[in-house]
């Protein structure tokens, strides 16, 4: 996706009032369906609402870090 097409789309994004999605590890941007490399100045010069998540290359990165901690059985009642 070009430059100019991924400020299009996060500027539509803002006029409509919907929030951004940005990966809070690598800081790519949800859009469309797509997790995408956007300069900060995108986001900054119109002071876009930006709510953060994580995408799935750093989720699948961090998993590799640190396995989630998962109980295989359920607690024993007493």
């Amino acid at each position: 996706m070009q430059r100019s097409e991924i400020q299009a789309k996060i500027w539509a994004a803002y006029e409509s009032g919907d929030l951004i999605l940005a990966c809070a590890w690598c800081t790519r941007v949800h859009l469309e369906g797509e997790w995408v490399h956007a300069d900060r100045d995108a986001l900054s010069s119109i002071d876009a609402p930006v709510t953060h998540g994580i995408c799935p290359t750093c989720l699948e990165n961090q998993l590799l870090i640190e396995p989630p901690r998962v109980r295989l059985e359920p607690p024993t009642l007493i």
